[in-house]
């Protein structure tokens, strides 16, 4: 099973960019037109964030690393190296002001990583294990403070990260009795959608 592409919006809304694994755009969303493309990336894209800069990229690669790239319109669109992170992504997700990226490695267990200087990324805090297995996808709220992870059990659980030096498991599992490949939050960090 595959997580989702990696999607991001830009501040202003008008710009939706899509890493598909064989490629990642950026299209209007108010036409659907192609407005760039980074054609055939070297390795997967997990996640994606958008600035008022460009995009932020977490790649991992085949030393088992993941490699944080940035492609702005002043480069061109050409991916450009910035830090690295020692650990292969089985799944990312970027926080929605960038500043953290969650990583869940293929051995079952979350990692988060403080990315504000992309240069330089430190951790953030101590691994968690996910709960369920190797992690599929993950979603931040758009605050930022809770982390739900998709795990190869078909289980949405959600954790506590507003102190990622502690983060805390919150409850039961999301749609126990429903198959979850994908999770999302909406504005409202009360509202969560499964696929």
């Amino acid at each position: 099973m595959t997580s989702r592409a990696p999607l991001a919006l830009s501040p202003d809304g008008w710009t939706l960019f899509v890493a598909d694994g064989r490629d990642v755009f950026g299209m209007r969303t108010d036409t659907g037109q192609r407005v760039w493309s980074i054609t055939k990336p070297p390795n997967t894209v997990k996640a994606i964030h958008a600035s008022q800069y460009g995009v932020m990229l977490a790649v991992p690669d085949a030393t088992h690393f993941t490699q944080l790239q940035s492609a702005s319109p002043a480069d061109s669109m050409r991916p450009r190296a910035r830090g690295q992170i020692p650990l292969g992504a089985a799944a990312a997700q970027f926080s929605p002001d960038g500043k953290t990226l969650a990583i869940a490695t293929g051995d079952g267990t979350l990692h988060l990583w403080d990315v504000f200087s992309p240069n330089e990324p430190r951790r953030a805090g101590p691994p968690f294990a996910a709960e369920n297995g190797r992690t599929t996808d993950l979603a931040f709220s758009a605050d930022g403070r809770l982390l739900a992870a998709v795990g190869a059990d078909h289980v949405a659980r959600l954790w506590d990260v507003e102190n990622p030096k502690r983060p805390r498991s919150l409850g039961s599992p999301l749609a126990p009795n429903v198959p979850v490949s994908a999770v999302a939050f909406r504005r409202d960090p009360r509202l969560v959608a499964t696929l």
